[in-house]
Parts: structure tokens; sequence; C-alpha cells
């Protein structure tokens, strides 16, 4: 009988929270910039990854 309403209640769940596909993020590389605004829009390069933004930014330092 529970397990009949733990099945009720996540199929009712499931008709309002909405279903999202996760992904993993791509590979990594090193992307230089111009002007970051968080070296005080001088240069820098920063650690990213495919599809999940950059980190680690290192001001006025370049790729390689």
């Amino acid at each position: 009988m529970t397990k009949r309403l733990e099945e009720l209640g996540n199929a009712l769940i499931g008709m309002f929270v909405p279903r999202i596909k996760a992904g993993a993020c791509g590979g990594s590389y090193c992307a230089w910039f111009a002007s970051c605004w968080q070296c005080s829009y001088k240069s820098c390069a920063a650690l990213c990854q495919g599809g999940c933004g950059c980190t680690n930014v290192r001001c006025g330092a370049v790729c390689g």
C-alpha cells in the first residue's frame, strides 16, 4: 500500500517539477583576453572548460 502511495506521489510531483538534462563540461583550455574586468580591464589568461565558463583568471598572463 505504501509503495503505491509513493508511486502516486512521485507521479504527482513529476507533473509540477520540470525535468532537466544535465551535461558534463567539455575539455579544458587556456583563453587569453585583452581586457578582463577582474584585472581592472587589463589583459589576462583564464582556464576555461567547454560549456561551463572560465575560472582561475591570471592578470597579465599569457597562454602557453
